[in-house]
C-alpha cells in the first residue's frame, strides 16, 4: 500500500512529488547554499527590498 505525502519523510515526499531531474537539481542547489552557509556563518543577510 502506497502512503500519502504527509504520511512520507521529506526525502520520500520530495522524490514521490516531483520528476527525478527536478529532485536532481534541488539537491545540488541545497548543496551549493549549505557550503556558503557552512564558510560564512557570520554572514549578514540581506534585507528583503521593495520595489
Amino acid at each position: 500500500m502506497k502512503k500519502h505525502p504527509r504520511e512520507m519523510t521529506n526525502e520520500e515526499a520530495i522524490k514521490h512529488l516531483f520528476h527525478p531531474d527536478v529532485v536532481k537539481q534541488i539537491k545540488g542547489i541545497l548543496k551549493d547554499v549549505d557550503k556558503t552557509v557552512t564558510a560564512n556563518p557570520k554572514a549578514k543577510k540581506k534585507k528583503a527590498t521593495k520595489r
